[in-house]
């Protein structure tokens, strides 16, 4: 497969999923967006009870930035509350409410109809390959971004020999 084609390919796919999202969110005359119904899925799945925002954005790919805007707006709402850690006052625990379990059955409900309807028609074996193969994409463009980085950090704190 052409390389520009798989990412225009990529692009439609991620534009079709966020308007695919926005019209059943609002035809279900939800309160949540997209990405808040996303996010409390991962944290009704997780099993825990409590969460750290940092190991959120590993196992989810979101951003820092993302996710604490999330957070917010999910607070706001009342699906979540936050408290500070008293060993680390620059941590936050995450802790669902009433209103998040009681909303479980729904949201998995959306976040299943949306996945159904991405996959529909792919085999299970066809998917496991698909998986595979965006997992290491994800990799690939993630080692690039940390090598990019050192070359910059490595080029900004380069020794001149100057200024001694």
């Amino acid at each position: 497969m052409n390389g520009n084609r798989m990412i225009s390919l990529l692009k439609q796919v991620n534009a079709y999923l966020d308007q695919y999202g926005k019209e059943v969110m609002a035809a279900e005359d939800e309160d949540l967006t997209l990405p808040q119904s996303f996010l409390l899925g991962y944290l009704l799945e997780s099993g825990k009870d409590e969460f750290c925002a940092a190991v959120i954005c590993r196992e989810t790919g979101l951003s820092k930035a993302t996710v604490s805007g999330l957070f917010k707006e999910l607070r706001q709402k009342g699906y979540i509350e936050m408290e500070f850690i008293p060993e680390d006052g620059r941590r936050k625990r995450i802790l669902l409410t009433p209103k998040t379990l009681e909303a479980r059955k729904r949201i998995r409900g959306l976040l299943a109809r949306r996945r159904d309807c991405l996959c529909r028609g792919i085999s299970e074996s066809d998917l496991a390959v698909i998986e595979n193969g965006l997992t290491q994409m994800s990799r690939n463009l993630k080692e690039e971004h940390n090598q990019i980085r050192r070359n910059r950090h490595d080029t900004n704190t380069a020794w001149t020999g100057r200024g001694i």
